[in-house]
């Protein structure tokens, strides 16, 4: 009877109703996703205004599952959540490492997201459910970067590569009534951005400091703020923080919220 119960308060639709009504709220759930998967974060890129983006990743099957040859699909998304270029890496090594700059997106100034999946067709006898919260790194104007690793879960694909990416493991609300405050002192610098990605498949409202905005399916939208000391962010979505990049002089600091 326990199991059942536990089984009915986590269907889909009843976790739905419970956010709605702030009973036990559930902010995210791998509760859909079957053995074998590889989950992505929506990671941000910049080429824009003389940033280059630089992606760590590891190959998370060969480190902790001894299982070789794996192949790794980026799909990469411009700003509005169109794809604009997908790339597949064969047999990757312990660490690798892509740089992100105009070139590779030929001559593309701009800012968007990508997803990053692991991919095998070599037989996985454990039940597995992976993520890889890689590091990205911003360089602008060919300084010394700065690092921060995944921000939120945001869609997955299964190792056998069935070519669907699934989304949804980040929650969404009816009204406009989760609210989340940045835990980060601001005024000490000379501008702040903050880079908000969609890590769902809905359309996500949301204020910050009273200012309304929309992000649809796989779009992002990068934000000039002003130096206040607090920043709170009201949204239909139970996780959405923001990437933050601090200017003082030609220092940058970039970290999630």
């Amino acid at each position: 009877m326990k199991s059942l119960i536990k089984k009915i308060f986590n269907m889909n639709s009843i976790i739905s109703l419970r956010n709605n009504l702030n009973i036990k709220p559930i902010e995210m759930s791998l509760n859909k996703i079957k053995k074998n998967a590889s989950v992505s974060d929506s990671f941000c890129w910049r080429t824009d205004n003389n940033y280059e983006t630089i992606f760590r990743f590891t190959d998370l099957l060969d480190l902790f599952y001894k299982i070789d040859g794996s192949n790794i699909k980026i799909i990469f998304y411009n700003k509005v959540g169109n794809i604009i270029k997908e790339l597949e890496i064969k047999n990757i090594k312990k660490n690798n490492q892509l740089i992100i700059n105009k070139k590779f997106f030929d001559n593309l100034e701009d800012y968007g997201t990508f997803h990053i999946y692991h991919l095998s067709n070599k037989l996985v006898n454990e039940e597995i459910i992976i993520s890889n919260r890689c590091y990205t790194g911003f360089s602008k104007q060919n300084n010394l970067p700065s690092f921060v690793h995944g921000n939120a879960l945001s869609s997955y694909m299964y190792l056998k590569n069935d070519q669907k990416i699934y989304s949804d493991i980040i929650r969404t609300l009816f009204q406009i009534n989760h609210t989340y405050k940045i835990q980060n002192q601001f005024s000490k610098y000379d501008k702040t951005e903050l880079f908000f990605s969609n890590p769902t498949n809905k359309i996500i409202k949301f204020l910050i400091n009273e200012e309304f905005h929309t992000i649809n399916k796989n779009s992002c939208i990068l934000l000039e703020v002003n130096n206040s000391s607090i920043f709170t962010v009201k949204s239909n979505c139970l996780f959405l923080r923001p990437i933050i990049f601090n200017y003082n002089k030609d220092f940058i600091d970039v970290l999630h919220s």
